[in-house]
């Protein structure tokens, strides 16, 4: 029954006010009209026709709630609006160096809108808290100031390598090209089974296919967030390995949604799944990572990355190979020639006369220096980064050049010197 029977109503908007109800809530209306239009029929009887009646009632009812449904729409936009302009002024009157939880802002936000009637009533409606936070994500989505200047918990969401052995945690915010770089990262890995990740870092798993660990926050919304700023902060590309259920595809398809939502490309997510290799396959199909022991999980993980020509360390192209054996080398040969000689050496065309003379480049390329590094770091329990290999193959070649040539190197360093010398006489 209406909570005010006596009062007369005009209009959709008075008949929710008068039975207690808003437009959120789900109602049913039963309209019994009685509207005798007699028209005569055959042999002098008479019927009783409603539909005229009906077609104008229909016609009627139809404006009606399209009107409500309009000035509905124009109040959320008009609410919508007046919550983002708060937000705004909130986030203009702090500090650039100011960070809050989420919680401080909700307070803040309801003290100014408290300062309008209008708004001040709505706050008093029953589902306004929830639908004021829904207001904030949405504002927060499309801001990224806002999501700069949200306080988080320290807690380290990503694992990188620390080679040759070990790992070191860091902070999302800290993510940088030059960061994954440093570390010789080439890829990021996600796993949708918080349980695994120890197995990951405590088997060396990071230094030996050169990745990072993304690991799963406690919320959901910390993830996203933590994603985002992977994609942002570097141009790696990011595994999902999952179990092969809904809610593993479910997931994969979630986070490519938040990259949408920030124009992301979310082709730099690769779908891992969980399907078994050649190897496994004939003995059972795995429907959870967990039904692996960490050695076939290595052994699957590895095959993945094969088939999708994903590296497993960090190399450079061919030419940047050579070009580096070559600086290290060099790095080396002056290191030896410095400790005997003095500043006065003219370097580069020392170099260029002890390689005419001793042919060390030539050497170089007939030991297939840059084949044997691409060898050692490919060896599937190899946890070196590639800076580590590099120095320990052109040292080994280094060590074995100066047991053969170190009597004619000295000597053609020394004429090197005593002409650089009679030139200065002259």
């Amino acid at each position: 029954s209406p909570i005010q029977p006596d009062k007369a109503v005009v209009g959709l908007r008075q008949l929710l006010d008068a039975y207690g109800l808003d437009e959120d809530t789900p109602a049913i209306f039963f309209l019994h009209l009685i509207c005798p239009n007699v028209e005569p029929s055959e042999f002098s009887k008479t019927e009783i026709n409603h539909l005229p009646f009906k077609q104008v009632m229909g016609e009627v009812l139809d404006r009606l709630l399209k009107a409500f449904k309009q000035a509905q729409e124009e109040e959320e936009l008009q609410l919508k609006e007046a919550i983002f302009q708060a937000l705004d002024d909130i986030l203009t009157n702090l500090k650039n160096s100011e960070r809050f939880v989420f919680d401080q802002l909700l307070e803040k936000l309801k003290t100014k809108l408290n300062q309008d009637p209008i708004l001040s009533k709505w706050l008093e409606t029953p589902d306004a808290l929830s639908r004021l936070r829904t207001y904030i994500i949405n504002y927060q989505s499309s801001n990224t100031v806002l999501t700069q200047r949200v306080a988080r918990p320290a807690v380290a969401t990503l694992a990188l390598p620390q080679h040759p052995e070990g790992y070191f945690l860091a902070l999302a915010e800290r993510i940088s090209r030059k960061l994954f770089s440093q570390h010789h990262v080439n890829k990021i890995l996600y796993i949708q089974v918080p349980e695994l990740e120890p197995v990951i870092m405590d088997n060396d798993w990071l230094c030996r296919m050169d990745m990072a660990l993304l690991r799963n926050p406690p919320q959901l919304d910390a993830l996203r967030e933590t994603i985002v700023q992977c994609m942002v902060g570097c141009d790696l590309p990011l595994l999902i390995w999952h179990n092969n259920d809904a809610t593993g595809h479910e997931r994969v398809k979630q986070i490519k949604t938040w990259l949408n939502e920030r124009n992301l490309d979310e082709n730099r997510i690769i779908d891992l799944g969980l399907k078994s290799t050649d190897s496994l396959s004939h003995l059972f199909q795995p429907t959870k990572l967990v039904e692996l022991m960490p050695d076939e999980l290595a052994e699957l993980l590895l095959a993945k990355l094969d088939n999708l020509n994903i590296s497993i360390k960090l190399l450079p192209d061919n030419v940047d190979i050579c070009r580096d054996i070559s600086e290290k080398f060099e790095h080396y040969l002056l290191s030896y020639l410095w400790e005997g000689v003095s500043e006065k050496l003219e370097m580069p065309n020392l170099i260029i006369g002890l390689d005419r003379e001793l042919q060390f480049s030539q050497q170089m390329k007939e030991k297939n220096l840059d084949q044997q590094l691409r060898d050692l770091l490919e060896k599937n329990s190899n946890t070196k980064s590639y800076a580590t290999v590099l120095n320990e193959v052109v040292r080994k070649f280094f060590d074995t050049f100066m047991g053969q040539h170190r009597a004619e190197l000295q000597g053609l360093a020394q004429a090197h010197l005593k002409g650089l010398q009679e030139g200065d006489k002259q």
